[in-house]
């Protein structure tokens, strides 16, 4: 219904300066609906605005990425970030794509670039988390988490859960019910997720 939607403004006259922005969410929806040569042909078509040019070249290496086209999204985020050196998005999706190919020490420095030009990046320090416990370094996985979490004001329950279970994994087993425990205080109705 939403792809209908965006298409039907299309037929709009008034819409037509907002084509390429309909076609770059037209691509994202189809991306996140993992019908990627749909995504990358919306992702064509919003290229024309040249406003748009930051966004559909980390959008088209994240799909190459995706579709495991690994060699291709490899010299797209290259190309991305020589264009375009403050956009972490390059380099946290560089990494996972790193993670993925289980190059680790290139997914932690991208991670790590990534973290130095968007500090607040919770998915960042998820995905340096993950690669950290991946490669059996529980201790450095829960410490990534704890400091995601120093930098919020308000606690993430989500992030909470990353904690709980790394300290598991580090046999902090008290550690981890209390932190389940601030989890369930945090939002009581996802109580169930913890009684398995």
């Amino acid at each position: 219904k939403e792809a209908d939607y965006l298409l039907s403004l299309k037929k709009i006259p008034r819409y037509s300066s907002l084509y390429s922005q309909i076609d770059y969410c037209l691509s994202s929806y189809y991306e996140q609906k993992r019908n990627y040569p749909k995504a990358l042909s919306y992702l064509k078509a919003a290229s024309i605005d040249k406003d748009l040019s930051d966004k559909v070249d980390t959008q088209k290496a994240i799909i190459y990425y995706r579709q495991k086209r690994y060699k291709e999204a490899e010299q797209q985020f290259a190309l991305n970030i020589e264009h375009q050196p403050q956009n972490y998005e390059n380099y946290l999706w560089r990494g996972r794509m790193h993670k993925a190919l289980k190059k680790y020490d290139l997914a932690l420095a991208d991670f790590d670039h990534a973290l130095l030009l968007a500090p607040g990046s919770i998915d960042t320090y998820k995905s340096k988390a993950m690669t950290l416990s991946e490669i059996n370094k529980p201790k450095a996985a829960l410490h990534v988490v704890e400091q995601a979490l120093d930098r919020q004001t308000q606690k993430s329950l989500e992030l909470l859960e990353f904690k709980a279970f790394y300290q598991t994994d580090c046999a902090m087993y008290q550690e981890a019910i209390d932190t389940y425990n601030q989890a369930i205080a945090l939002a009581p109705h996802a109580a169930a997720l913890y009684l398995d």
